[in-house]
């Protein structure tokens, strides 16, 4: 019977020092502090988070742009902002009688003006040739970094000129 008493006892001390190396028990600790820390954290809901503009993108912004003309030849004037100093091989004032909402390339509209180069930030201007009335639809348009970007769109009806009189 002593080895019996001999092996619970080492059995004892064996399970203590296995629950005191992993961190079972702390000497002193009762069961309201393992209670204590064996709660769970509350469960953190997910908070958006904003995501900043992109740095690198250019923006078109129309500064001369009418939406009445006569037939004949009218100036666009557009500003192309950009956060550094780039250099341009494309821009122009693509225009046709369709509307395009959300063009993709140059080609979406049938006609441009001039096709002008230079470093942005910076404003420029065309000459749109319209010989015939009707309605017609025109973006100012760039090529950054390989990305077409575009102005928004507006709608020009053009009439043909009344000829005063003596002409």
């Amino acid at each position: 019977m002593g080895i019996k008493i001999l092996l619970l006892i080492l059995f004892i001390g064996i399970s203590a020092f296995v629950a005191f190396r992993f961190g079972l028990f702390t000497p002193g600790q009762t069961d309201e502090s393992l209670n204590e820390m064996q709660q769970i954290p509350p469960v953190l809901q997910p908070q958006s988070t904003p995501i900043p503009e992109s740095t690198t993108s250019a923006l078109i912004k129309l500064l001369e742009a009418p939406t009445e003309a006569t037939t004949g030849s009218l100036v666009i004037k557009w500003l192309i902002e950009y956060p550094k100093i780039a250099t341009i091989s494309h821009t122009a004032v693509h225009f046709g009688p369709t509307s395009r909402q959300s063009p993709k390339l140059p080609s979406d509209y049938p006609e441009k003006t001039t096709i002008l180069k230079g470093t942005i930030p910076a404003t420029f201007s065309a000459e749109l040739k319209v010989p015939l009335p009707g309605i017609y639809f025109y973006r100012a348009h760039t090529i950054v970094d390989e990305v077409n970007v575009w102005s928004e769109e507006k709608e020009l009806t053009v009439v043909t000129p009344i000829p005063t009189p003596g002409q």
